[in-house]
């Protein structure tokens, strides 16, 4: 049973934002329930991730249900592939399948007009694939061009939060920031625009406090603030209970964070990217770093369960040659070794 807490708005036009659509609270919370983040068009960690929660699921004798935290599109080298594979899950499961669209995803849009895909952000590779595809031969790329159409639509219909009876919040950035708290009175406040964008744009700092700055869609939130949003949900009105909020959007080199200041009202993130992006250090047990998934607990903090992928796959995914491996014993070896990580005493 899904609450839906505030209509929808008007279709957009081709010169508007896309709609944006509501918050949603689903009950029963299904379980077991896989939460993956950001993927940026790594089908090759997005299948494991998806086989390995499956595999786990069934050894228990249950199904799996998955929430999605957004930003399947750019970074990577597989933006149609991880589509495909996402919405090929979703309409074989779609009771067991739960959408957060990330910043990456809802800035993509079509210009009828000028029959060209547009963003408002950078880097935006499957953007630029896309036109390139357009201005070679449309006819070429029509499966791509049309799944695209299809993904943007699809992202207006998804909730951009997801708000669970014990207290776990996920969405794929933030929250509403404390300038808008005093306008949450009920339920459906959580629907207004800005409030939407936090929940797509905002990012982490570990400061106790930040400003918010409404000339940059992603300005920060620091610990004191999740935790004064934490008593904002709980009043009359709203009556929804947060006590931790797990998201993705920020990139973290060990692909999951969980910093100190936010002990008591945890904030984790965690990435599914199995390969090393732009900028980032060797990781010290391989080629690239592991993509993280998460399993909620029920009343505590998530269980963190990296996957371990053959590198040598992981390179010809990304259309490079297999590295050879360094001399001596080994320290991954080639099948996956899922690990899972308690981030604190709160999963024990």
């Amino acid at each position: 049973e899904v609450a839906i807490l505030t209509p929808l708005p008007a279709p957009a036009t081709d010169d508007t934002p896309p709609a944006e659509v509501p918050v949603v609270v689903p009950l029963p919370v299904p379980h077991p329930l896989w939460i993956i983040g950001d993927v940026h068009a790594d089908v090759l960690a997005l299948a494991t991730a998806i086989e390995y929660a499956s595999r786990v699921s069934k050894h228990e004798g249950r199904e799996p249900s998955f929430v999605f935290l957004g930003d399947f599109i750019d970074r990577g080298p597989h933006d149609h592939e991880t589509l495909l594979l996402l919405f090929g899950l979703a309409m074989k499961h779609p009771e067991r399948v739960c959408v957060i669209p990330g910043n990456h995803d809802v800035d993509l849009r079509w210009g009828e007009k000028a029959q060209r895909f547009g963003v408002s952000i950078q880097p935006a590779e499957y953007c630029e694939r896309l036109n390139e595809l357009l201005d070679a031969d449309p006819s070429l790329g029509q499966e791509e061009v049309q799944l695209a159409r299809l993904a943007i639509e699809f992202w207006k219909g998804r909730p951009k939060a997801v708000f669970l009876p014990d207290g776990t919040a996920l969405s794929h950035a933030g929250f509403p920031h404390t300038d808008l708290h005093d306008s949450l009175l009920t339920r459906a406040d959580l629907g207004a625009k800005r409030c939407l964008d936090d929940f797509l744009w905002a990012r982490l700092s570990e400061s106790v406090k930040k400003r918010p700055n409404r000339g940059n869609r992603g300005h920060e939130f620091g610990s004191r603030d999740f935790a004064q949003f934490c008593q904002v949900m709980g009043r009359e009105g709203l009556g929804v209970p947060v006590r931790r909020l797990i998201r993705g959007h920020d990139h973290v080199a060990e692909r999951w964070q969980l910093p100190e200041g936010y002990r008591e009202f945890p904030v984790v993130t965690i990435n599914a990217m199995g390969w090393r992006m732009d900028g980032e250090l060797v990781p010290a047990d391989g080629p690239h770093p592991s993509p993280v998934i998460a399993r909620h607990v029920p009343g505590g903090l998530p269980r963190i369960v990296r996957l371990r992928l053959d590198p040598a796959e992981v390179d010809r995914s990304l259309g490079r040659e297999p590295e050879p491996p360094e001399p001596g014993p080994s320290v991954r070896g080639p099948e996956p070794a899922p690990a899972e990580i308690p981030p604190g005493p709160a999963t024990l």
